[in-house]
């Protein structure tokens, strides 16, 4: 999102990589659609437990799950119990913990933002290739005489050739799976 065109945004918890939390119990369950399905799955005759499967199917709460800024009872969020219940991850998953760490994901959302904002051509550029090929995506954005080389793999790991004179931005040539590579070829 943030080397492709138009205004990238981050819905909290993405920076660090927070995950859906899924309801134990239909007492962890508080968003109305969530709810509803499970009422409507046990009058059809199913068990708690399918309930509960359909239940989360439907949970909006999922997608709510208080902010985890630290390791702390509650996670930081709040001084009392929070509404909806907290990932038990949050131990281990929060801003504190990768604020530590300059591979984390925090870390990296933070230098790709620093990346566009220092980039014209990633804020204001056009599509001059756009390549799907074995897992991997690759385009070029351009603006006047930069071109950002952008890679992103999805599929097995391995190393790519940069040109002569490339300057890598972030990321390796060694790409692992699910990986990416911004680069700036030469104009020569």
């Amino acid at each position: 999102m943030h080397t492709a065109k138009g205004g990238p945004f981050i819905y909290f918890g993405e920076e660090i990589g927070m995950k859906n939390h899924i309801a134990n119990s239909f007492d962890e369950i508080k968003d109305i659609q969530g709810v509803t399905h499970y009422k409507l799955a046990i009058k059809e005759g199913k068990t708690p437990e399918e309930a509960l499967i359909i239940g989360n199917k439907n949970n909006r709460d999922k997608s709510r799950n208080p902010m985890q800024w630290n390791s702390d009872t509650l996670s930081g969020f709040s001084s009392t119990k929070s509404w909806i219940a907290l990932n038990p991850d949050y131990i281990t998953l929060n801003v504190m913990q990768q604020k530590k760490d300059a591979e984390s994901m925090l870390s990296k959302y933070k230098q790709l933002i620093a990346l566009r904002n220092s980039e014209p051509a990633l804020q204001y550029g056009s599509f001059e290739e756009l390549r799907i090929k074995d897992d991997c995506i690759h385009f070029i954005r351009s603006y006047h005489d930069s071109k950002i080389n952008v890679i992103i793999n999805f599929g097995k790991p391995y190393a790519i050739d940069l040109p002569d004179n490339s300057i890598v931005l972030l990321g390796s040539p060694i790409l692992k799976t699910d990986d990416f590579i911004i680069f700036k070829a030469s104009q020569d």
